[in-house]
């Protein structure tokens, strides 16, 4: 069982003297290569984590990156692996460059959370749709059946014409996408030890029973990517990329190895979820609209250009307009940066918008899914709204609490809006 450390994002990973060695370094800095980018850096043998979260995974150790908005007690870990648990789905179907993130939302760690999900989502395909594949062959029949060469079938001798060559492409059970899937699922069970996922991939290889076991290669993988009838399997592809061994011939590296990287980055992860968790609070309680405003090149910046003016959020609602900007940092005491106001507030006279706000993460202490405190902006007739939202109650599995937190943030935004009153005059 490979030993877990968990560490924020942006922290110096400490490592028990055991495995306090440039050899275990390295190959947890290979296994956190991604197309993002880089999960760790490597400096004066200092291993430090970078802007990704999630799972970086060697046979022997693995580092689960946390959101940085947690704190390093046990509490806050526990709640930061149950809000990457949640995120990882949305990031998938966000689409906001994920790399492998197919998760389920429960297991002890996260990469428990990802053989359980594959494990469950192959469990689908093979009860509704084996991936069965068909090949052409010629058979001699005795009747009918199929497609006939005529041409063949009219040259024959009298006397000898005992059977019909008939071509046709029957159903194959054992072919390169099946073989792929034995594969998976057996490698998937081979890196956990915990006993519900052991249980799943003896099920699953039960339905394989019939499919040849072949390794798990990275041509294999290749091959069957590239075939033509594989549409709707770029899950497997992907989870098969993740588990397939990756060789590496630097002696100093220890040679062959195995690693894993689960990956991805909260900024823009956040950005979505505070957007769509708003647009369906605010169709529910204000009938409002919830949109990501681009308004195009606004300022000069003499010889060096345009820059462009693109707020997270614009709030459209009875003919009143909010704008409003996500920002994935914990909030600072009391009082946002100066940066992030005077950012705002650019986008703020750029739409004619006659309040704004700024929404933050904060990990909730007393079960509430937002605090808001608003201010005046110095010398502005404009009015600025802070919103701490919790991210995990607005990322819960829970539909009915989800929708609740939901509700709330939205009903705080229109009031400050003062959009309300305009829903409330509505609805009379």
């Amino acid at each position: 069982m490979a030993l877990t450390i968990n560490v924020l994002e942006h922290r110096l990973i400490e490592l028990p003297e055991r495995f306090d060695n440039i050899r275990t370094k390295r190959r947890l800095l290979r296994a956190g290569q991604s197309e993002l980018g880089a999960a760790l850096r490597l400096e004066r043998e200092r291993l430090t984590s970078l802007g990704l979260v999630g799972l970086v995974s060697t046979p022997k150790v693995q580092v689960q990156i946390l959101p940085k908005i947690y704190s390093s007690d046990d509490s806050a870990i526990a709640s930061g692996l149950q809000f990457l648990q949640a995120a990882f789905p949305l990031a998938l179907a966000r689409r906001v460059g994920v790399k492998e993130a197919l998760v389920a939302r429960s297991g002890t760690n996260l990469l428990d959370v990802v053989l359980s999900f594959f494990l469950q989502k192959m469990a689908g395909l093979l009860e509704w749709e084996f991936p069965r594949e068909y090949f052409e062959v010629d058979e001699r029949r005795d009747c009918i059946s199929g497609r006939v060469d005529l041409n063949s079938f009219a040259r024959q001798p009298p006397g000898t014409m005992r059977g019909v060559m008939v071509r046709h492409a029957p159903l194959q059970a054992d072919n390169l996408t099946a073989r792929l899937c034995r594969a998976v699922v057996e490698e998937a069970g081979a890196r956990s030890s915990d006993a519900k996922i052991i249980w799943q991939t003896r099920q699953l290889l039960l339905s394989l029973g019939a499919v040849k076991a072949v390794s798990l290669t990275p041509e294999l993988v290749e091959k069957v990517r590239n075939g033509t009838r594989t549409g709707g399997l770029e899950w497997l592809f992907a989870f098969a990329d993740l588990l397939v061994e990756r060789t590496n011939s630097n002696p100093w590296e220890g040679g062959s190895s195995l690693g894993v990287g689960v990956l991805f980055r909260l900024e823009h992860l956040f950005e979505e979820a505070v957007r769509a968790a708003l647009a369906r609070g605010m169709k529910r309680t204000a009938g409002g609209s919830v949109e990501k405003a681009s308004l195009g090149h606004l300022l000069h910046l003499g010889g060096a250009g345009f820059l462009k003016l693109k707020p997270d959020l614009k709030v459209k609602c009875h003919g009143n307009v909010l704008v409003g900007d996500v920002k994935w940092k914990l909030l600072k005491g009391q009082l946002p940066s100066e940066t992030d106001v005077y950012q705002l507030l650019a986008y703020a006279r750029a739409l004619e918008a006659s309040k704004c706000f700024l929404v933050y993460p904060s990990p909730s202490r007393n079960k509430d899914a937002v605090h808001f405190t608003e201010y005046t902006a110095f010398g502005e007739a404009m009015r600025v709204g802070v919103f701490q939202v919790d991210p995990l109650q607005l990322l819960q599995t829970d539909m009915l609490r989800r929708q609740v937190a939901e509700d709330v943030f939205a009903t705080a935004v229109a009031e400050f809006c003062d959009l309300k009153s305009h829903s409330a005059a509505a609805n009379r």
